[in-house]
């Protein structure tokens, strides 16, 4: 029922309205009747949009949640299927061809000499033609004699003292264009602490002569046993390599530059020169190539293995320097990466934009989290077949995360120590992630900073 002041004074108002509303106007005044009428049409016409507003906004919500929850299951069995791909499709092969790259293996190295000596040693021994490869070592700002065992091991060394320009990326930017100079086909990049496998050049020097341009290769944890914080990273770190970057590959799509064992040939590096001194410098060069329609191949037939964090103190260094250049480089290059997808319709480009949101560990627990607040909020405030349904495919996604991590655990193989260590693993998400919100709110690291070795932990 609705009426106009007009009506009420000129008494046009049924008696049904009157008793609808509790309201006996034979023995009220008409002036007071008035004022009654008045007050309650206000009062439903408020109820009236409030219940409007209410409406619109649950239907908002509910849509944003909904958007939020999709992305985030699509994000689950995006990665699923990847591990799908890799429990039935990828092989192992074994290469056995006559080697024609020449390598030039580059170990940038600040105040390494307890693993240099080991790790050019093992770098001499490879399976390949000793003629077509050399090493290479950056001494950059030693202060120990990490360049005179270099020269005593019988291989390259570039000295470099910069007080301005100090870090990986930085050495790296001072050191290639000297290598560049020089016989080479294609350079390496190692870590100072890296174990290499004998036939990583052949695999390497197989994969260039298919076309590819530029190569990593497989890198793993090699203490996977010493503490729960080292198997945990070995666990994620063989779950990135095997079950994301190998089968990403076997279907023609682009794998992340994740550390030592980047190839590249001299055309890449002589085309997109390296301009990188960033947290995550190898990364960060990987998008830029991806950018330009570069992509990177895995190889997962042979591995890396170098030693990963024991101590909280390591860990903090390393993943602080990893998630915050990681979130950073997520920030400034997933737009470039979709919009070259889109306008370009490169779909390898377009795959590594979206790959950005869910290769990036917490990115994933933040994505889990807000999705679970959000089910769980939309339930409760919200009660309808929706938002069940929202908080089902909240629950499956839950569901199929633990069974791809399930999948990981099981590929690397388990033992008695392996097994405590997994009732470990809640304190190690939270410690994690106690790390990546330091990194990306409080404690960002302004510059590159090398991972304490185990040897210095005291």
């Amino acid at each position: 029922m609705s009426g106009t002041i007009s009506d009420i004074q000129n008494d046009k108002i049924p008696a049904s309205f009157w008793r609808k509303n509790n309201i006996f106007p034979i023995t009220i005044n008409p002036s007071i009747k008035t004022e009654l009428i008045r007050t309650t049409l206000q009062r439903k016409n408020f109820f009236q949009a409030t219940f409007y507003f209410m409406f619109i906004f649950s239907i908002v919500f509910l849509i944003l949640v909904s958007i939020i929850i999709a992305f985030t299951a699509f994000g689950a069995l995006y990665q699923m299927f990847f591990a799908i791909i890799y429990l039935f499709l990828c092989k192992k092969r074994q290469f056995s061809q006559t080697p024609k790259c020449h390598f030039t293996i580059l170990i940038p190295a600040h105040n390494e000499s307890e693993c240099l000596h080991s790790v050019i040693t093992r770098c001499l021994q490879l399976d390949y033609l000793p003629e077509l490869f050399t090493v290479a070592v950056i001494a950059d700002n030693c202060t120990d004699n990490t360049a005179q065992i270099a020269r005593d091991c019988g291989v390259q060394c570039l000295e470099r003292f910069d007080d301005q320009k100090r870090g990986k990326g930085e050495a790296l930017e001072w050191a290639i264009p000297q290598i560049l100079a020089q016989k080479t086909d294609a350079v390496m990049i190692l870590d100072a602490d890296c174990n290499i496998a004998h036939k990583t050049l052949l695999a390497c020097d197989y994969e260039i002569a298919r076309g590819s341009q530029v190569i990593q290769v497989s890198n793993i944890v090699s203490n996977p046993d010493d503490s729960f914080r080292s198997y945990a990273m070995a666990l994620a770190r063989y779950i990135e390599n095997f079950l994301y970057y190998l089968p990403k590959t076997q279907v023609g799509l682009s794998c992340f530059m994740i550390g030592p064992g980047g190839v590249f040939t001299r055309d890449v590096l002589e085309k997109y020169s390296w301009h990188s001194g960033g947290l995550a410098e190898d990364f960060e060069y990987g998008f830029r190539l991806l950018k330009n329609g570069v992509k990177a191949v895995f190889v997962g037939d042979v591995v890396l293995d170098s030693p990963f964090p024991v101590e909280a103190k390591q860990l903090a260094v390393q993943r602080a320097r990893w998630i915050f250049g990681g979130l950073d480089l997520l920030r400034r290059s997933v737009m470039g990466l979709l919009a070259r997808g889109i306008l370009k319709r490169d779909f390898v480009a377009f795959d590594a934009g979206i790959s950005m949101f869910f290769i990036s560990r917490p990115v994933i627990f933040g994505q889990i989290f807000l999705s679970g607040i959000l089910g769980f909020l939309s339930f409760f405030l919200i009660p309808s077949v929706w938002s069940r349904v929202l908080l089902a495919i909240f629950g499956g996604t839950v569901g199929v995360y633990f069974l791809y991590v399930g999948i990981g655990i099981f590929a690397m193989g388990l033992n008695q120590r392996r097994l405590k260590y997994l009732c470990l693993m809640p304190i190690f998400v939270l410690k994690y992630l106690e790390i990546a919100v330091q990194s990306f709110c409080l404690l960002r690291p302004k510059k590159w900073e090398r991972t304490p070795r185990n040897s210095e932990k005291n």
